[in-house]
């Protein structure tokens, strides 16, 4: 949980900062589905926990390329 600022606040920072950087979101709150449709329009790749370790390999390596 982030005070003060939600995860779309944040990603739209990182890509205001640094366009051309890769980003995962991670979350374990129960999200709606206009809240999903925002995340995944917008990040890379989004787990919702609980994810293994495979499945957090496998995303970094897909934003690697």
């Amino acid at each position: 949980v982030m005070p003060r600022r939600t995860g779309l606040d944040v990603i739209e920072t990182v890509y205001r900062l640094r366009p051309s950087i890769g980003v995962i979101v991670i979350s374990g709150h129960e999200i709606d589905e206009k809240a999903n449709m925002e995340i995944t329009a917008l990040a890379d790749k989004f787990l919702q926990k609980p994810f293994t370790g495979e499945q957090l390999l496998t995303s970094v390596h897909q934003l690697l390329g």
